[in-house]
């Protein structure tokens, strides 16, 4: 597989923030099977850019990934920012509020990411996984068209496709027309639906052992306790769904899902995706089944040796 560049709204840290970029960030850093991270950008979505920064960072720092991380794009070019944190509280002017005791150490990069990728060499090539609104994607397309042809994949979580409830999903909602310019671009996207990960479901027994690993297995162990919490205020759900998690999972192990070619569409006002039609040559593909206990078993499995290599200093001291 070539070298990696996720594209995230990451919010773990903020007071009712969503936890699912976080956990597939610490899944990711568990792997060994991939040429590796290269970069991150962030793009607002879950929580505002600012906030997706710090998180990120702090997420960096716990699991010591040397990695640079890429602010990116604070709003969709056409409409205002709704973010996926106003909508849990039911509060457009909520407060991103930072719930760890200290700030992350790291700083993010000054270049942007359309810059960074701009100033490599045309023979890089990389998988992008994209797990936010398409708006840094978009941007990176509008801005370096020639960076297509450096785009071997991109897989992304996103999008209703099929069934008759389906109504628009987040990520697909934030930013339409960034989507309809990805759906155009004609490089090769395996989308995870969200018709799939509300099959997946963290519990709370399933996150004790993280209480093992000190600063980064606690930090994360609070963080996904407290947004268990708030599905369980707002929805009365039990647990939490791995939306991202199941995208990463997807492109480091395709024999997990299965896939059908389509012809996509987006509603460019409201983010509604629907399939035009059946295509088995089309370079768009959508997660039609998954084996959901392989996922379970291979994200928690990822992420505990993310936590045990990230703690180990501290243990052996």
């Amino acid at each position: 597989m070539s070298t990696l560049i996720i594209d995230v709204d990451t919010a773990l840290g903020i007071e009712g923030g969503d936890i699912d970029d976080a956990l597939m960030i610490a899944y990711l850093a568990g792997q060994s099977n991939w040429a590796g991270l290269a970069g991150i950008s962030v793009v607002a979505g879950n929580v505002s850019l600012s906030s997706g920064v710090k998180s990120t960072l702090y997420i960096c720092d716990l699991l010591g990934l040397d990695v640079p991380v890429f602010p990116g794009a604070a709003a969709p070019a056409d409409r205002p920012l709704k973010t996926g944190h106003s909508l849990v509280m039911g509060n457009a002017n909520s407060d991103e509020k930072w719930i760890f005791s200290h700030n992350p150490v790291r700083e993010p990069e000054i270049m942007s990411f359309c810059e960074w990728v701009g100033h490599r060499d045309p023979s890089f090539r990389f998988t992008l996984l994209a797990t936010g609104p398409m708006t840094n994607v978009a941007d990176l397309l509008l801005k370096n068209p020639s960076c297509k042809y450096q785009i071997e994949q991109i897989v992304s979580m996103g999008g209703w496709f099929f069934g008759e409830e389906r109504h628009p999903e987040f990520n697909m909602m934030v930013d339409p027309p960034a989507v309809s310019t990805v759906f155009q671009s004609g490089i090769p996207l395996t989308i995870v639906p969200l018709e799939m990960t509300l099959k997946t479901c963290l519990m709370p027994d399933d996150i004790v052992q993280w209480l093992n690993y000190g600063e980064v297995g606690q930090a994360f162990h609070d963080g996904t306790l407290s947004w268990m919490s708030q599905m369980k205020s707002i929805r009365g759900q039990e647990g939490c769904h791995l939306h991202d998690p199941l995208a990463a999972v997807a492109l480091l192990h395709p024999e997990i899902i299965e896939t059908v070619g389509i012809i996509p569409s987006i509603d460019l006002e409201t983010g509604k995706t629907d399939v035009l039609s059946e295509d088995p040559h089309s370079v768009v593909r959508v997660v039609r089944s998954f084996d959901n206990a392989k996922f379970q078993e291979l994200l928690l499995k990822g992420i505990g040796v993310a936590f045990e290599t990230a703690s180990r200093p501290a243990l052996l001291e």
